[in-house]
């Protein structure tokens, strides 16, 4: 149990130092954030190398929330599933995560200044071919009303980051390329 708090309170600490800017970042730039985005309406795009390709289940929704005055933390791993050039979440996983959103805007009804909240991208590919360029950029954005304004997630992904990521908890990506 103390080793589950102590993780609780690190997660916490961790939410506090980088997600405060985050989420005003999403909210700002493209109507995405963790609180108040419609996951009916979350699309991602993915721009890959030549030689890279999503492995199965390569692209997991990642929503973390945290209260930081009670050490409480709740966490979510959603796959998204292509639809045509995009990538948007099943049915059943939109429910999940507006239960989530609720805990949270329930936390920051009660404590304005301690309820914490973000939404990422977790992407794994597998290489083709001849393989990408390990340095090689790959471009992750993510809409909250349904496509028409993106925000990039992580401008400084490469194709290495994608092959070797070990991102989320255990099987939360599909099987091995």
């Amino acid at each position: 149990m103390h080793l589950k708090r102590l993780a609780a309170i690190a997660l916490a600490f961790a939410l506090a130092g980088c997600m405060r800017g985050e989420h005003e970042a999403f909210a700002y730039s493209s109507g995405v954030h963790p609180m108040y985005a419609d996951p009916a309406d979350l699309v991602a795009t993915v721009d890959l190398p030549e030689g890279l390709e999503l492995a199965p289940r390569g692209l997991i929704l990642e929503f973390n929330g945290a209260r930081t005055d009670s050490q409480e933390v709740i966490a979510g791993w959603y796959p998204m599933v292509r639809r045509g050039e995009v990538y948007r979440m099943r049915g059943d996983d939109i429910v999940a995560l507006r239960k989530l959103q609720r805990v949270i805007r329930l936390w920051r009804s009660e404590a304005p200044e301690r309820a914490l909240a973000r939404i990422t991208l977790l992407v794994k590919g597998c290489p083709t071919g001849a393989g990408p360029d390990p340095a090689a950029k790959v471009r992750v954005r993510l809409s909250g009303d349904g496509g028409t304004r993106y925000r990039t997630i992580d401008r400084n992904r490469t194709a290495i980051d994608v092959l070797t990521t070990k991102a989320g908890p255990p099987g939360v990506f599909g099987p091995p390329c």
